[in-house]
């Protein structure tokens, strides 16, 4: 079976966790699984991407409680994932020898290391974490299972007489069996109200400012 996944932010990534988890603790394992992620931007997309200021910080709870792995207090059909929290890497030398490895800024390196339980840590740290966790997921991939991931923009979703699925990037195509979408926040245009508003203003000399953007996923 041939799976594609497009987003490679927390959501994407977590999917791929599931569908890693599933495999190995629902299915005779037999049959390969191939899934092909995708994303414009590096692993962690767009919004927790590693070259931000390190002052952006998360609006999720405290660092202690953002985490991408999974203990007994979720329900799945297979056994959970468990590993550390954001404060609970950050702070410890894992942490710190992979932001060093990965010659990620030094700013960054000072803030994980000071990071407190309950602080909303900076977006990029959380990208990072991010990152560490993919490289887990590649390092303990079960027999028969693979994991490309192309840092490709999808521009087209056709679905043929067979029920498969033509997925077009900016670069080629690809035939997978499914597609699961986790775009995260996307860009926001404005309505032909706002269009309007913000052309009589730009004809004026005024000024427009526009609503505040709304989160929109779809996953």
């Amino acid at each position: 079976m041939k799976t594609a996944i497009i987003g490679a932010g927390p959501r994407g990534v977590l999917t791929i966790s599931a569908l890693i988890n599933q495999y190995k603790n629902r299915t005779d394992k037999e049959q390969p699984l191939t899934i092909e992620l995708f994303d414009s931007y590096p692993i962690g997309g767009r919004v927790w991407k590693l070259d931000q200021w390190p002052g952006l910080i998360m609006n999720t709870p405290p660092a202690d409680q953002v985490t991408l792995f999974t203990d007994a207090s979720v329900t799945l059909s297979s056994p959970v994932f468990d590993g550390p929290s954001l404060f609970e890497w950050a702070t410890s030398d894992l942490a710190t020898n992979y932001l060093t490895e990965n010659k990620l800024a030094s700013e960054l390196i000072t803030a994980a290391q000071n990071l407190g339980p309950k602080d909303y840590a900076p977006r990029a740290l959380f990208g990072a974490y991010i990152q560490w966790f993919y490289a887990q997921l590649l390092s303990q991939l079960p027999f028969n299972v693979h994991i490309n991931f192309h840092q490709e923009l999808v521009v087209r979703l056709d679905r043929l007489k067979n029920s498969s699925i033509t997925l077009t990037t900016s670069e080629q195509e690809y035939m997978v069996d499914s597609v699961t979408i986790s775009l995260g926040q996307q860009e926001n245009y404005l309505t032909e109200a706002e269009q309007t508003l913000a052309l009589y203003a730009n004809e004026h000399n005024l000024s427009y400012t526009p609503p505040l953007p709304v989160l929109q996923t779809l996953i």
